[in-house]
């Protein structure tokens, strides 16, 4: 009886997608990463990455190209996203960053909480950019707040074409397994607005995936954490977003980067923007219509224009009259 003729290594393993590998490549390129680089927005090592795209790749090629389609898909999602200005480092994004890293090398639960407008969303931006499989939930009124809603804002974001309901069960169970063991971070922004169902459901998809979650709201957000004893105990980090003493630097920062001629001449009356109510964001939307009134030559200085855009705002404070 003649033995069966041995089936080449290279017959036995999953062929490469070659239109994922031309778009990786192109994201790369795109991107300007080196492989190590790219690696780590893979989770993969730099060698496994050269011989994906040199298409050399043996092993689990399907595991590999799971997460190169969740890259691109998350990729083409956050272009879709208008900014309306560049975001950078500042003192909040940093103490949002330091919080995200903590939170993702434990596997915690982590609360990171501060007032509206410090810059926490832009936070989460830059975090994301540098970690782009990261999933990100931005809650809103027009979006759902409890367990379907948060089910649907995770499937958006993944590879979902093996799905199948009859073997899979329903979406959330897909999820589970599709995550689990992962480690990817799920970023939760506007946290404070999760029903009571969907801040129980989150829980119980950390316990069932062991991936990172961070809950990143306004103070209100800790309020309704602390009034659940389970779920504040299992909270692993809780972090203050805020300013501090850091009014005036991080006015300067943001004067330097949107109107760099004027940020000498009107820091003072930026700081006092930034130390009320909206704080950055406030003194973002304040200098754009500054600006506007500059152009249409409503005002001669940045100083006076500065002065009647906050005359235009819904401002419950005044800031010092222009001497000159």
């Amino acid at each position: 009886m003649t033995p069966p003729t041995a089936t080449p290594a290279n017959d036995r393993v999953k062929p490469i997608d070659q239109q994922l590998r031309q778009q990786l490549q192109k994201y790369k390129d795109r991107e300007s990463l080196s492989l190590k680089d790219l690696g780590k927005r893979i989770d993969a090592s730099e060698a496994m990455v050269s011989r994906y795209l040199s298409d050399r790749f043996e092993g689990d090629v399907g595991g590999i190209e799971l997460k190169i389609r969740d890259l691109i898909k998350l990729d083409e999602m956050r272009a879709l996203v208008i900014q309306e200005i560049e975001t950078f480092p500042t003192l909040v994004t940093k103490q949002v960053h330091n919080a995200l890293e903590l939170i993702r090398k434990n596997s915690h639960v982590g609360l990171i909480f501060g007032d509206a407008g410090v810059g926490k969303s832009r936070a989460i931006q830059l975090y994301t950019s540098k970690n782009p499989l990261s999933l990100q939930i931005t809650l809103s009124r027009f979006s759902g707040s409890d367990t379907n809603g948060i089910i649907t804002a995770i499937w958006r974001q993944i590879d979902t074409s093996a799905y199948r309901r009859k073997r899979d069960g329903n979406r959330g169970s897909f999820l589970v397994e599709r995550l689990k063991g992962s480690g990817r971070m799920l970023i939760i922004d506007n946290a404070h607005r999760l029903t009571r169902v969907g801040r129980e459901a989150l829980f119980d998809f950390h316990d069932a995936t062991g991936c990172p979650i961070a809950l990143i709201g306004n103070p209100e957000l800790l309020d309704a954490i602390e009034e659940n004893d389970q779920q504040f105990s299992r909270v692993g980090v809780r972090i203050k977003a805020d300013l501090k003493d850091k009014a005036g630097e991080a006015a300067g920062e943001l004067l330097t980067r949107v109107w760099p001629e004027a940020a000498t001449d009107l820091l003072d009356l930026a700081t006092t923007v930034v130390t009320h109510h909206g704080r950055l964001r406030a003194l973002w939307h304040q200098i754009r219509i500054a600006r506007e009134l500059m152009t249409k030559g409503a005002a001669k200085t940045p100083n006076k224009a500065f002065q009647l855009a906050h005359e235009h705002l819904v401002r419950n404070y005044r800031l010092l009259e222009d001497p000159s």
